[in-house]
């Protein structure tokens, strides 16, 4: 006899008809998962703007005289404090990423971006 399960494929998503339905518990932790990933997603999105924002109030920071000295100065404490906050997203969002799907994710410290 033919061991092999029959397979709908539409578009990119294909369905496997040999497979049980989900449970409502079953989806809804899956469907949980798939959320708290995403959200860890909207966390680098947010990492990765405060990294653009570092590069730009460092170059105002070190832009000389052409900007007040109050602006360069709330740039230096900018560039001075975002890299900490930086970290600290990223170490709070990798280790959610790491307790949600129970794969290893890259160290945190790997160097600036």
């Amino acid at each position: 006899m033919n061991d092999r399960k029959l397979r709908v494929v539409d578009g990119d998503v294909v369905y496997d008809l040999g497979r049980t339905p989900e449970t409502v518990p079953q989806r809804a932790r899956r469907l949980m998962q798939e959320a708290q990933v995403l959200a860890c997603e909207e966390v680098e999105m947010l990492r990765r703007t405060l990294a653009d924002s570092v590069r730009q109030a460092e170059a105002i920071r070190d832009g000389g005289e052409i900007f007040p000295i109050g602006v360069r100065e709330q740039a230096r404490q900018l560039a001075d404090s975002l890299p900490t906050i930086i970290q600290t997203l990223q170490a709070l969002s990798e280790r959610r990423l790491r307790e949600v799907t129970h794969e290893p994710v890259p160290p945190v410290w790997r160097g600036s971006e």
